[in-house]
């Protein structure tokens, strides 16, 4: 059972998107102690329940060195826990092997993905949801056994991933599966890696022999607030509208570029430059899509109440413009004239840090306002001949320049076409049009925003409100076709059989155009609806009985903020 394919990188050269890494099984060993950091354990709870639906480990997997990401789906509901959600993952657990003789020093950091249920019968890490602290471990040579890791607390309305970073060890490290052979199964669209910027699953994209030794528990019934989460620090990609209407940046009005730049005899240079957004150069190519500037917080910011904000820092980390039409730079007083096309990136020098706030105003989002300092660089061609000329501002002593929006919107949940552009991950960047070289790797996507425009002075930034009222139509739940009536003959036997087709017929495609407010019709889930999931068997029970077993006027739906309906 050994399968040697190719050398493990998270960020290689060598390894393409139909690579995978190198696979090494050896015989489990004994477990040994649980490994816990000092002064903490688990709550023993009777509510405390757990996400480990796999069997006994039977091998472990040998890795090289490098920074390794994985995350398993849990959904405490399989084990047994009733009247879960919410649910308060509060410790993870891994099942590790030193596979030297001497002690490994690893540093690990949990992570708590939302499901991704685009495709509702095979979840994918999403979100990142909350993120725990950074923490060192020693184990022992030759040891195998469970490491006890804080999430520090993450509340969640529903089946999530629970995931690790490791960032760094100095040896030899195995992760514990389980034999495809024996109990249980492989399960599909469960244990994840991430290796090239892109969640691949263990089993049918890696070829594991079985699922990653890796869950969670937490406490049920906690009353824990959904709605309380820090915004992750991360990177956030922006796309300029390109809506014809250009970015006309008045830098060189107020400093022009000094005569003889573009050659001798060229005139000052002291006019507007009409830009528009140009796909920033990625390796992988194309990985971040349109984008056309990568922004990154560099802090977690907690808004822990509706009306809550916070400060924090920004910097910008890639830049992509071009003109829309050459510039024309004059000669000898104007007794000649040559056209110059125009590319703005970065300069090669660090970029200064700006500042970013962030007011909360609904569980969802809310607004910012983002000031960015940029030192660019202008990389100018000549139309006849391609002959090139850089102005790098930081190495022409020229002023840095201020960018920004305000009134921005930001969201934890963004949908198409509104979702970003690449998965957690390392893509690398060219920030400074050297054409060829990738200066700058970009870690992760928060998914947090995602701009729509940047300019040259303040814009707006929006994509649709992140606190909508209920997609629901009155007078209750239970309309799936918004078809209108009066209560109790607002849904009928054409809402039930919308139902039935996304429960059942086709869970993939049936949700597609359907109000899912009106389809949680016992309101398992805070409005606006955005999981498929959270419809289920027991709000398919309450449409029949309202529609056959007590039907108005003994009974009716609720109203579509949660409350009652008078009549009934």
């Amino acid at each position: 059972m050994i399968a040697l394919i190719a050398t493990l990188g998270m960020l290689c050269p060598a390894l393409t998107a139909t690579e995978t890494p190198e696979i090494q099984l050896t015989p489990l060993l004994q477990p040994g102690d649980n490994l816990r950091p000092e002064g903490m354990s688990p709550a023993n709870s009777k509510a405390f329940c757990d996400g480990e639906w796999h069997g006994d480990a039977a091998w472990t997997i040998g890795w090289a060195d490098g920074p390794l990401y994985y995350a398993v789906y849990q959904d405490p509901d399989e084990t047994g826990c009733v009247n879960t959600y919410p649910f308060d993952v509060e410790w993870a657990f891994w099942w590790a092997q030193n596979n030297t003789v001497d002690d490994l020093y690893i540093i690990v950091q949990t992570v708590v993905y939302a499901a991704d249920l685009s495709v509702p019968s095979c979840p994918k890490p999403g979100v990142v949801m909350c993120r725990g602290v950074s923490i060192q471990y020693t184990l022992p040579g030759s040891w195998t056994g469970v490491l006890e890791i804080p999430v520090g607390g993450c509340c969640v309305t529903g089946p999530y991933f629970i995931g690790l970073e490791l960032w760094e060890w100095d040896g030899t490290l195995g992760s514990v599966i389980t034999d495809d052979g024996i109990t249980p199964p492989a399960r599909l669209c469960a244990s994840y890696a991430n290796y090239d910027g892109t969640w691949l699953d263990l089993i049918d994209d890696i070829g594991f022999p079985g699922n990653l030794k890796l869950w969670s528990v937490g406490q049920t019934e906690t009353g824990c607030d959904t709605c309380f989460f820090p915004v992750e620090y991360g990177a956030d990609l922006w796309f300029s509208e390109n809506d014809g209407v250009p970015i006309n940046p008045n830098v060189f009005v107020l400093n022009p570029i000094p005569a003889d730049f573009f050659g001798p005899g060229s005139d000052p240079f002291d006019n507007l430059i009409a830009l528009e957004g140009s796909p920033i150069p990625t390796w992988p190519a194309d990985a971040l899509g349109g984008a056309d500037a990568v922004i990154e917080r560099r802090q977690s910011a907690d808004l822990p109440t509706d009306g809550s904000s916070v400060i924090i820092d920004n910097e910008i980390v890639a830049l992509s413009l071009v003109s829309t039409t050459p510039i024309t730079v004059s000669y000898m007083g104007g007794m000649e004239f040559i056209d110059w096309d125009v590319q703005v990136c970065l300069s090669s020098a660090p970029q200064p840090t700006g500042t970013m706030l962030l007011r909360r105003e609904c569980c969802l989002g809310g607004t910012f306002d983002a000031f960015l300092k940029i030192l660019p660089k202008f990389v100018f061609t000549r139309i006849p001949d391609g002959f090139t000329m850089s102005l790098d501002f930081n190495d022409f002593g020229m002023p840095i320049q201020w960018f920004g929006t305000t009134d921005g919107t930001w969201s934890t949940a963004i949908h198409p076409p509104y979702d970003l552009d690449f998965s957690p991950g390392l893509v690398a960047v060219d920030n400074d049009c050297n054409s060829g070289t990738y200066e700058v790797a970009i870690q992760s996507s928060s998914k947090f925003l995602r701009c729509e425009n940047i300019s040259g002075g303040f814009s707006t930034c929006r994509f649709p409100d992140p606190c909508p009222t209920t997609c629901c139509i009155p007078p209750s739940v239970g309309d799936l076709d918004q078809s209108g009536g009066a209560l109790g003959f607002n849904y009928d036997g054409a809402d039930l059989s919308l139902m039935i087709n996304g429960l059942f017929i086709d869970p993939a495609n049936g949700w597609n155009g359907i109000c899912l407010d009106e389809a949680d019709v016992d309101f398992t889930s805070p409005r606006p609806v955005v999981d498929p999931m959270t419809v289920d068997g027991a709000d398919l029970s309450l449409l029949i009985n309202a529609l056959f077993i007590h039907p108005a006027p003994s009974s009716y739906l609720r109203k579509c903020d949660g409350t009652p309906n008078a009549e009934r």
